[in-house]
């Protein structure tokens, strides 16, 4: 009885918060109603559209600059030798945070300074 009476009161307050849309010819012929032009209804809803689409693209681009990639720095491999911090990047090799230049490239082995 008592998940009825949530389930009731849930479904109540989902009706009441879509009872508040409106769709674009409810829009449009609210402001036909109150002698409004045609024209002048539909050049206001399409600015309203593109002022709704320009904030979403907005909030969108600035989540994008702002999300943490954590994919890019999760393999990084740091080696540490005779004092030295040796990474592998994205370009090659960083010895303490410069980048190395191959000098020699063996068989066996790459030479870097």
């Amino acid at each position: 009885m008592k998940v009825k009476k949530v389930l009731l009161v849930a479904s109540l307050a989902v009706f009441s918060l879509l009872a508040g849309c409106t769709s674009e010819s409810q829009r449009l012929a609210n402001c036909e109603a109150k002698g409004i032009s045609r024209d002048t209804c539909y050049l206001a809803e399409q600015n309203r559209q593109a002022s709704m689409n320009a904030a979403y693209e907005k909030q969108a681009l600035e989540n994008a600059a702002a999300a943490v990639q954590h994919s890019q720095s999760a393999k990084v491999k740091t080696r540490h030798f005779n004092g030295m911090e040796i990474k592998g990047t994205s370009t090659g090799l960083s010895i303490d945070g410069k980048a190395a230049a191959v000098i020699e490239k063996n068989k066996d082995a790459t030479v870097y300074q």
